[in-house]
């Protein structure tokens, strides 16, 4: 009877406990709040009445920390590995972003080179991008430009002596940019020379309405190339225009309308010689001159 007594009584006290911790409003909202960060009912209801009665043992609290305060190893793994993969695509971006720029950059550049030329059809070759890409191009044009108007007011069928004084004045300003922009060899032989020119005789027509044969030219050639050689300076001009017309050759092909133009005008300035009765050194100098100074301003463009 007295067991059954205190059984009852423990069951009254349990009851009368559970009631009030049910109806209590603080004790319910913590249950709540533990239960929706995802404890199991059991462990939310004893870690809320710990809380209320001041009964939890340090082991106790320390397992049930929340969740969000926790990071286990594998979870810092695995934020190490998502941050690596955001700052990586994050990298790859950049490299991507600078890659467009670097294309938009080498697109423009390529389009300034098509406007600023004028030559027949040149415009991307490699010789031309050389000059146009010259830290020095704005100077060279702006020294090239005078030289080239004065040779413009020069009416066709002048003596060829009016040339004397620019000439002596500028070839070796000349030879100075050729010198620069290393686009063509100033140390051709005659006979490097001639073994270039000579083949390529049958193309020409003849000069100024007066037909030339391809026997006339080659003598005629030759002729050049020999009164040239009298001189240096006069001779490395020679040897500009003709390396400057083969390397051009040697990129675009023989059959090129700008190789063809360059080769008939150089074979123009040799057949004049003998046409006009002329042939002098003074002739042959102030033709080559003329030959290169008209090429590197049409190659350099405006």
């Amino acid at each position: 009877m007295k067991n059954l007594f205190l059984a009852f009584l423990l069951f009254f006290t349990s009851m009368n406990f559970n009631s009030a911790f049910s109806m209590d409003s603080d004790f319910d909202e913590r249950v709540a709040h533990y239960m929706s960060l995802g404890m199991r009912g059991e462990d939310a209801t004893t870690i809320a009445f710990e809380e209320l009665t001041g009964s939890g043992s340090s082991s106790m609290s320390s397992r049930h920390v929340l969740p969000e305060y926790t990071i286990d190893k594998a979870t810092e793994d695995l934020i190490r590995q998502l941050t690596f993969a955001d700052q990586s695509a994050h990298a790859n971006h950049i490299d991507i972003t600078l890659s467009r720029r670097r294309a938009a950059e080498d697109a423009a550049t390529a389009d300034l080179i098509r406007r600023l030329t004028t030559v027949r059809g040149i415009h991307e070759c490699t010789i031309v991008q050389t000059l146009l890409l010259n830290t020095n191009i704005t100077t060279h044009r702006e020294t090239i430009a005078p030289l080239v108007a004065f040779l413009g007011s020069i009416p066709q069928g002048a003596d060829v002596h009016a040339l004397d004084g620019t000439v002596l004045g500028n070839m070796e300003t000349l030879h100075a940019i050729g010198d620069d922009f290393a686009i063509d060899n100033s140390a051709l032989t005659v006979a490097n020379m001639r073994d270039y020119l000579l083949p390529r005789t049958s193309g020409y027509a003849g000069y100024d309405g007066t037909a030339v044969t391809a026997a006339e030219l080659a003598t005629d050639i030759i002729n050049a190339l020999s009164t040239a050689s009298a001189d240096s300076s006069t001779l490395r001009m020679y040897s500009r225009v003709v390396s400057l017309i083969q390397n051009l050759e040697g990129e675009l092909g023989q059959e090129n309308e700008s190789v063809r133009f360059y080769l008939n005008a150089l074979f123009d300035a040799i057949a004049e010689n003998r046409i006009t009765r002329g042939g002098c050194f003074a002739g042959v100098r102030n033709r080559a001159y003329v030959r290169y100074a008209y090429m590197l301003n049409e190659l350099m463009g405006r």
